[in-house]
């Protein structure tokens, strides 16, 4: 029967006090698992040098026995500990700090791995070498090396972790510890995907994995622990995108947007172009979602110059005429003014409609103004920066929220938004398809809503490189 469980404290690891304690916590990491999900960062290959000749400037990992110490004088006094390696060379192990400690470190007769750049000064040297003592019951074959002689973890480290001895050498001593837990069956790690995903899959399982991921055996090895890591984190993002859907749902509709809308049939029918057979279609889908009982959260896809903008409004228009407040947030003050004229300038028909701008940096009267009227419902449409997240912005009865490139926004930020209408509906916008925003689409958070083309007539965007140099302030090519 296991000894210890996943969820135990990293203070029951060897060397892990009081004080590594909280450093460690510090960043997130107060139990074994949270420890082992603690991933390298990068890796150093220190496998063993199999080249028979050393040179002077390679990098080399060697087995080597210790034949002397002894201190040596000069401008700076440093410590010099001669070893021999198998093909019969001596190198110079040279230490500048720390001689009193590596004095009583390294002993005659001792075999050690030791790790470095050769240089030539009156014979093969390393300076400061990264080294592993091999115990005496250790053959030579099969080595149980951590930090060298094979290809080692790199860790995210800070001063404040480094001064606790955490650097990368301290945590792969705190991980290799709890590996060997489970080797030794004294921590049951168990596995947290389901089997028929491991088959299907054919992934490595979990402890293999762990182990892999932090002290790899090769490369494809290393590759095969991340494939399983990568497909377990989405895996798990999965279950939590689709709990709260099924979270959302359980409040149903409390605004209903309009069937039918006359002003926003007068605005089409206003506009100085034709709305694209694409436009069309993305009003339609977004239409029919409206209509259900559980409130709808779309992302609205399309490049540069595809009419997204119009689209919003448009679909804005079923919520406003019915007297539901919508809300649109911009990442730049730039943006959202535009956003405001562009709307302004389309609604000049309805004046009705009640349009504020909310930016940071206003005045207190106009901003205290701006608040009565958009609580008091008075305002419809209100469009803004980060401004509106704060806790003063008060909704009557906020319906729709608008997200102009939501990739620009946490999803906190977007959660907040929400919590401050009556479950509204969520429509984001986007002309970048970043890794976040197409996984929240596929894995059923947002409802993915694409415009292809662009109206015709519309220039065609063009973006360019601009070079600067000496010569000239700008380039280009």
């Amino acid at each position: 029967m296991s000894k210890f469980n996943l969820s135990d404290g990293v203070e029951i690891l060897k060397g892990i006090g009081s004080h590594k304690k909280e450093v460690l916590k510090s960043i997130g990491i107060s139990t074994l698992s949270e420890l082992l999900y603690y991933f390298p960062r990068r890796y150093l290959d220190r496998n063993l040098t199999s080249s028979v000749v050393l040179k002077s400037g390679e990098v080399v990992s060697v087995l080597a026995s210790v034949l002397d110490t002894y201190l040596a004088h000069g401008k700076t006094s440093r410590l010099v500990v001669g070893v021999r390696t198998p093909n019969n060379e001596r190198i110079s192990l040279v230490f500048f700090k720390g001689v009193p400690y590596f004095k009583n470190v390294f002993k005659a007769g001792m075999d050690i791995v030791v790790t470095g750049k050769l240089e030539y000064f009156r014979g093969l040297q390393i300076v400061h070498p990264d080294y592993e003592i091999i115990s005496s019951t250790d053959d030579g074959d099969g080595l149980d090396l951590i930090h060298t002689g094979r290809i080692i973890p790199l860790y995210p480290s800070s001063e404040s972790l480094k001064k606790e001895g955490l650097d990368s050498r301290g945590f792969r001593r705190a991980i290799k510890q709890i590996l060997d837990m489970v080797k030794e069956n004294k921590l049951d790690i168990g596995e947290v995907l389901p089997g028929k995903s491991i088959q299907k899959r054919k992934l490595s399982d979990r402890y293999t994995s762990f182990f892999e991921i932090h002290f790899p055996s090769d490369h494809d090895s290393m590759q095969e622990a991340k494939r399983r890591f990568a497909y377990e984190e989405i895996y798990f993002f999965h279950l939590l995108m689709a709990f709260k859907v099924s979270q959302r749902e359980k409040i149903k509709r409390k605004l209903w947007p309009l069937k039918e809308s006359q002003t926003a049939n007068k605005l089409v029918q206003s506009l100085p172009f034709q709305l694209t057979k694409e436009q069309e279609n993305s009003i339609q889908k977004i239409r029919m979602l409206q209509q259900l009982d559980v409130p709808m959260a779309v992302l609205l896809q399309g490049d540069v110059g595809s009419g997204k903008t119009v689209t919003g409004l448009i679909l804005a228009l079923y919520y406003i005429e019915n007297n539901i407040q919508v809300c649109m947030v911009a990442p730049t003050e730039i943006l959202a003014r535009q956003h405001y004229h562009t709307i302004q300038t389309l609604l000049g028909y309805a004046p009705f409609i009640g349009v504020e701008l909310f930016l940071g940096g206003e005045k207190a009267k106009v901003r205290r103004e701006k608040l009565a009227r958009l609580k008091n419902g008075e305002t419809l449409f209100v469009i803004g920066t980060h401004s509106l997240f704060q806790d003063d912005v008060l909704f009557s009865d906020l319906g729709l929220v608008i997200i102009d490139e939501q990739h620009k926004f946490g999803v906190d930020q977007r959660e907040s938004l929400r919590s401050k209408g009556k479950n509204p509906d969520i429509l984001a916008m986007t002309a970048t398809p970043i890794p976040r925003s197409l996984c929240l689409t596929l894995y059923g958070d947002l409802n993915l809503v694409t415009i292809k083309a662009k109206p015709k007539g519309r220039k065609p965007i063009v973006t360019k490189w601009f070079l600067k140099t000496k010569d000239s302030p700008f380039i280009i090519p």
